[in-house]
């Protein structure tokens, strides 16, 4: 079995209820491009012979329910943090887009740069998906932004990990281990990263990294000399040009 197959403008939530999905609500408009093989010469069935490649894309929406990403948040505290600022339960979560590439080898779904770009947060992740097993292996970091981000900076949970020669990026990090509908999720305290991070820490913490930091660098390497916007920028972890 061979199948290439490219979407554009789903809506997510349609394809969610559409496989029975109902321990998660995301809304926002999916865009998937892949190819996907495998073959049948397996006792197990065709998923564990499943090699190639998905990526995957969603714009504009809300996360409103699962099993991961919300835990998130309790841990954080933020639904208590943000009140009167967002309406967690009555619209969820915002984001301005979701983005990743699968890369599927003999039934295992993983990724390197899962990234959720959000008006309050940006948040990666990296891990393992084990179909046949149902098992789950991950860690995400989650970093404030935008307009809420002095008050986020506040929450216990957020240390500075530092990016070169930079102070440091507010960060907190958690592991996600388990079966993907009831998986484990779980603060890593900052002292068990700043000794320094590996594996899928360093992967997910890379993408969070460059995503805050290379319009920073990018303006940077435009302007002669410095100026306020970098000294103001390592002051709040968070670039300016952000």
């Amino acid at each position: 079995m061979r199948a290439s197959f490219q979407a554009k403008d789903l809506p997510f939530a349609d394809v969610l209820h559409l496989f029975g999905e109902e321990r998660r609500v995301i809304t926002g408009n999916m865009s998937v491009r892949g190819m996907l093989q495998g073959h049948g010469r397996d006792d197990r069935g065709i998923i564990p012979t499943l090699n190639g490649s998905v990526k995957i894309s969603l714009g504009e929406g809300y996360i409103r329910k699962g099993t991961i990403f919300p835990r998130i948040l309790a841990l954080l505290n933020l639904p208590h943090v943000l009140r009167g600022k967002v309406d967690f339960e009555e619209t969820g979560f915002p984001f301005t887009s979701v983005t990743s590439k699968l890369t599927v080898e003999d039934g295992v779904f993983s990724s390197k740069d899962l990234l959720i770009q959000s008006p309050i947060m940006k948040v990666s992740a990296a891990g393992m998906y084990d179909w046949t097993r149902d098992r789950l292996e991950g860690i995400s970091a989650v970093s404030p932004f935008g307009a809420y981000s002095d008050i986020l900076k506040d929450i216990p949970l957020f240390g500075r990990i530092l990016s070169g020669d930079r102070k440091g990026i507010a960060t907190a990090m958690f592991s996600i281990d388990g079966p993907l509908g009831d998986p484990e999720v779980t603060y890593l305290p900052m002292e068990s990263v700043k000794t320094g991070l590996t594996g899928l820490a360093q992967l997910a913490f890379d993408v969070l990294k460059n995503t805050l930091t290379l319009p920073y660098d990018l303006l940077n390497d435009s302007q002669e000399g410095g100026d306020s916007a970098p000294r103001d920028a390592e002051r709040s972890g968070v670039p300016g040009p952000l």
